[in-house]
């Protein structure tokens, strides 16, 4: 249990930059300062949500396995299109792998940049498809999702501007004019 409880904190910062991330790339830079992201991030981040993202799946499929005397790579299979967590799996994988190559296949449209949203929100569904509070209800499912995206986006966007903007000056004014009033319209939802 410790362990899924570490994964889903490391999945929760590693989703958190990535949002981060694209979010401040897709404003383009006149709504921001100057940023200088290492280029091993995005790739790093995306193997970082693969991987965390397993251990929960891994754990299911090594009890299952033992519990039931099953081979582990029919147990597996079994997890990964039937159970919500397994198929949360698959759809992170998938859409880590879709970000990743839309983002070195088209590299600086600022519309591309705003499509590369798409595979990002849709991380946050995968990972909340197979929470807690999707398993007791469709409300858990949205709500979860909503809180989640919000805080996210929101703390990304602070981490990657914060940490890897390389001017002290130059556009911080424009990004406070749409940085302060995005908690605001996130806190609506």
């Amino acid at each position: 249990m410790t362990l899924v409880i570490f994964s889903n904190i490391v999945i929760f910062i590693a989703l958190t930059l990535w949002s981060g991330l694209h979010l401040s790339e897709a404003m383009g830079t006149k709504r921001r300062p100057p940023i200088k992201v290492p280029s091993f991030l995005a790739p790093a981040l995306g193997v970082i949500i693969i991987v965390f993202s397993f251990i929960p799946v891994g754990l299911i499929v090594e009890s299952t396995s033992q519990m039931f005397g099953e081979p582990f790579q029919v147990v597996l299979w079994d997890v990964l299109f039937n159970f919500r967590i397994g198929q949360s799996f698959v759809a992170t994988v998938a859409l880590v792998l879709v970000a990743l190559i839309w983002r070195y296949a088209v590299r600086n449209d600022n519309l591309l940049a705003w499509l590369q949203m798409i595979p990002t929100v849709g991380l946050f569904i995968a990972a909340s498809w197979s929470s807690h509070a999707a398993s007791l209800a469709d409300t858990g499912f949205y709500l979860n999702t909503l809180h989640f995206l919000a805080a996210a986006f929101w703390a990304g966007t602070l981490l990657i501007v914060g940490f890897f903007s390389v001017k002290e000056h130059d556009g911080w004014h424009s990004f406070f004019n749409w940085f302060t009033h995005l908690p605001l319209a996130l806190s609506s939802l």
